[in-house]
């Protein structure tokens, strides 16, 4: 399966949503906490510099259906890691 890009491309009246996170051709958008975390700086490092194991994965072995999907997977991926991480924190720790 070769990974191609979505083909009716996202637009913001037709958006590619993957868990927390859309994608509407332009923009991605999710949680305000992480969208203004170091976390979320750091993946945007790691993909623009195509640095990330997870995507780069998803889109050289086929595993998604487009590259907007294998982006939004990629980033609810590591999205669902900070938050559980996050919150087992603030459980056991009081961090905020």
């Amino acid at each position: 399966m070769t990974i191609q890009s979505n083909p009716t491309s996202p637009t913001p009246d037709n958006p590619v949503r993957v868990g927390e996170f859309t994608f509407d051709g332009q923009y991605v958008t999710g949680p305000k906490d992480f969208m203004e975390s170091e976390s979320w700086r750091h993946l945007r490092e790691q993909i623009a510099h195509g640095q990330n194991a997870v995507l780069n994965y998803a889109i050289s072995s086929g595993q998604s259906p487009s590259v907007e999907v294998a982006l939004l997977v990629t980033i609810q991926t590591h999205y669902a890691g900070w938050r559980g991480t996050r919150d087992f924190l603030r459980t056991v720790g009081g961090a905020n």
